[in-house]
């Protein structure tokens, strides 16, 4: 069979968490360097690839869902090369096949940069072809990042996870963490700045375990830090961190002038007994212990958590322990998820033995616990002033404008449209849960 080498019309579409958005963006600009044509909609593409999330069972069986869409128009007759990519092609590699045969290419995580090579496989010879496994470190040809607008961009500064929870199925989709150097991320955070960046979030599964292994050494405080520098960027954050590699250096980078007093430092639990079963690798001991070093170091800054409610063998003691930990910490922002197993992991073999509306019950009270407490936190903030990137409209209100804080509060502005993309000093007359409201300094 003789090879296509038209180009291809390509959607690339990204399911889940910021990573596989970053990842996807990767990929498109891959393709667009071999003459490939990116578009929007599914339907136009003469490839479609779905750079998939297996972190719960909904967003899999979306992905799916939608992949047997074009399936079954292609049992109708229509040419469409369908792409399975990411943590549910790793995952589930030739099972993929037996659940839609009309897949052409399954993709893990760490063989993005075939792509290219097995798109023209596929036209050449046909498919499936299945390119899968952790060995080796993840490629790509140029960028690691995924632009959100054209001010802001998330950098994947590591990838994979040695943590191995017993809850996620990250590490086995993922693979061992490996962090890029420093100079290549800092490289491509000037082309950023260059091309009108000014906010970077750096990425990573495990972020604050960024550096490990690399020669000459170079961690993740150090990595802001050299970052700052770059002239044109005025924010840096970073996600998602794990308590056990919180270092006293990065929470001093917290009080940096151009990295936001902001930690998303997921606890998942209160109780000592589920936090061993989950294997998290501290305390509630030594999570208090580090909130504090870090309240002590970077004043003012907020603090966020994820937690899972429902996990196997959690009591009611269990959770109000839980309970109590956001009450003491008065978290900026909490993320709340209900258990369930995922196949692969350490905990799908225990018993799921808390009711699913026990598990609701848990997951609606800690959500409102939440948002009592950020009401009173955030109506402290009323007639303070506060800097305020501005990212465009307000979705709920188009006729307002929208930006984040420095602490990643949610800031309503009344201002004209020609204010997005600057950082505006905003004055807070008002406040909910949620978010808070105001005008830039000196207007009304």
């Amino acid at each position: 069979m003789e090879a296509d080498i038209s180009p291809l019309k390509v959607c690339v579409v990204p399911f889940g968490c910021q990573m596989n958005r970053a990842d996807a963006s990767a990929i498109q600009e891959l393709l667009e360097r071999r003459g490939h044509v990116p578009v929007r909609d599914e339907d136009e593409a003469d490839a479609v690839i779905y750079v998939t999330c297996t972190v719960r069972q909904h967003a899999e069986d979306r992905a799916f869902s939608r992949l047997g869409r074009h399936a079954r128009r292609k049992r109708d007759g229509r040419r469409v090369i369908l792409v399975l990519a990411g943590c549910c092609a790793e995952k589930e590699a030739r099972g993929a096949l037996e659940r839609l045969p009309e897949l052409d290419i399954v993709c893990g995580t760490r063989r993005f940069h075939l792509l290219p090579e097995l798109l023209d496989r596929v036209r050449a010879q046909g498919g499936p072809i299945v390119a899968v496994g952790l060995d080796g470190r993840p490629g790509h040809e140029g960028g690691f990042h995924w632009r959100t607008s054209p001010f802001q961009a998330f950098v994947t500064v590591m990838r994979g996870c040695d943590n191995f929870c017993s809850y996620c199925i990250v590490p086995y989709v993922r693979g061992r963490e490996y962090s890029r150097p420093p100079d290549e991320i800092l490289d491509e955070v000037k082309r950023l700045a260059d091309d009108g960046v000014k906010e970077i979030t750096f990425l990573g599964q495990n972020v604050n375990s960024y550096g490990k292994g690399l020669e000459p050494p170079c961690d993740l405080a150090e990595l802001l830090a050299r970052a700052g520098e770059v002239e044109g960027i005025e924010r840096l954050k970073f996600v998602t961190s794990h308590p056990k590699d919180l270092t006293p250096e990065l929470a001093d980078a917290l009080a940096l002038p151009k990295v936001c007093p902001y930690l998303h430092l997921p606890a998942q639990s209160g109780s000592n007994r589920i936090l061993a079963a989950m294997n998290r690798g501290y305390t509630r001991e030594r999570y208090l212990e580090l909130v504090e070093m870090v309240r002590e170091r970077a004043p003012g800054a907020a603090l966020a958590s994820d937690f899972i409610v429902g996990f196997p063998g959690e009591t009611e003691e269990d959770y109000l322990r839980t309970r109590e930990l956001v009450e003491r910490v008065r978290f900026s922002q909490v993320f709340v998820f209900k258990y369930s197993p995922r196949r692969g992991t350490a905990a799908a073999r225990l018993p799921d033995d808390v009711p699913a509306e026990v598990k609701k019950r848990r997951n609606n009270d800690l959500l409102a616990l939440h948002l009592e407490i950020a009401a009173e936190d955030n109506a402290k903030l009323v007639r303070s002033t506060v800097e305020v990137l501005v990212e465009g409209p307000s979705r709920r209100d188009p006729s307002r404008l929208a930006g984040r804080a420095p602490t990643e509060r949610i800031v309503i502005v009344d201002g004209p449209p020609e204010l997005k993309g600057e950082i505006v000093r905003v004055r807070v007359e008002s406040a909910t849960a949620l978010a808070l409201y105001g005008r830039p300094e000196g207007e009304g």
